[in-house]
């Protein structure tokens, strides 16, 4: 029986790292502003919608068929890291993905924020919370894909990805410029969006655990 073995638990510590840094979770995040700025559209679409997701399942995989989820969330130590690097993400990644110039960066960012979540309700080690970050996996890929679609259709339509340069595209691209603001929505969590679901599942899991300070900044 290898669950709980402290050699699967040194490799699970390892894997984990390597894991996140192919997740991009903060403070393992600065490749992916890159990658995803300079690769081309549709290739942006669907690494925003895959790439990192597989990288969750293979964390949660590992967690739950080898090592024991009980065991792993046993050390507050492990729950408390992961909690605090999502809320760092979270925080960090948002803030600067305001003042990016480029829209490419600012969606990368904002794909980092959206890690956070998911890896801060995998850290509440609940029903409620692993259900909310689940759900938002799924959530994400759909919201940013569709994103990274709308901003490839953009980038095709004025040759640039520039904010300043887009002045005024929604007149001239009513439809395309509405399916982004309904993404954009949906990334904000408003209600009536699938981004609701999830973060409702994110904040009820966060006032389970007594942590009001998170879940109100949720």
């Amino acid at each position: 029986d290898v669950e709980g073995n402290r050699t699967v638990l040194a490799g699970f510590a390892f894997l984990s790292v390597g894991l996140a840094l192919k997740v991009a979770l903060f403070p393992l995040h600065f490749w992916l502003p890159n990658a995803y700025s300079y690769a081309p559209s549709v290739t942006t679409s669907f690494l925003a919608a895959t790439a990192t997701k597989v990288s969750i399942y293979l964390i949660l995989r590992f967690m739950f068929t080898i090592v024991g989820v009980d065991r792993v969330f046993g050390l507050e130590s492990v729950s408390d890291t992961f909690a605090l690097l999502a809320l760092l993400g979270i925080f960090i990644a948002s803030t600067t993905a305001i003042f990016q110039p480029n829209i490419k960066r600012m969606l990368a960012y904002s794909s980092i924020a959206q890690v956070g979540y998911i890896v801060l309700g995998i850290s509440f080690a609940s029903v409620t919370g692993l259900t909310g970050g689940l759900v938002h996996v799924f959530n994400h890929a759909l919201m940013k894909g569709g994103l990274f679609m709308v901003m490839g259709c953009f980038a095709l339509r004025t040759g640039t990805t520039d904010l300043d340069d887009l002045r005024g595209l929604g007149k001239r691209m009513p439809l395309t410029a509405f399916a982004y603001v309904i993404g954009g929505l949906g990334m904000i969590g408003v209600p009536l969006t699938c981004g609701f679901v999830s973060k409702w599942y994110l904040v009820s899991a966060a006032f389970e655990q007594g942590s009001f300070a998170v879940g109100g900044l949720l």
